[in-house]
């Protein structure tokens, strides 16, 4: 059974109202506004499922230095925001801490 709700007045008829909402007659009229019934909607009142954690991404290892990039923390002292794959990581990108470039990482098991 659903709930069905009036764009204009936003009155509900719900499922235990009697009659149901299907067995109206085709010129029945919202009680409150006049609203003709065709207009109304069904309602939704499922609650939303919580989103999804997003799936941590891999570490990289700089195979020179040891230095670890983590795109969860980006590196914003070299202009790469907080979130950033390494993938996505600028072609000129190189490792902040020895110069090593993108090549010369590995991911991390």
């Amino acid at each position: 059974m659903s709930l069905y709700s009036c764009p204009v007045c936003g009155y509900e008829h719900g499922p235990n109202e009697s009659p149901a909402f299907a067995d109206l007659p085709p010129d029945w009229r919202c009680p409150i506004c006049a609203c003709v019934r065709d207009k109304f909607r069904t309602v939704d009142r499922t609650p939303p499922k919580p989103a999804a954690p997003a799936p941590k991404q891999a570490r990289y290892l700089c195979l020179q230095c040891g230095y670890a990039y983590d795109p969860a923390l980006g590196d914003p002292e070299h202009g790469v925001a907080p979130g950033t794959a390494f993938a996505e990581l600028p072609a000129g990108w190189i490792c902040p801490i020895c110069g090593a470039a993108k090549n010369r990482f590995a991911r991390e098991i």
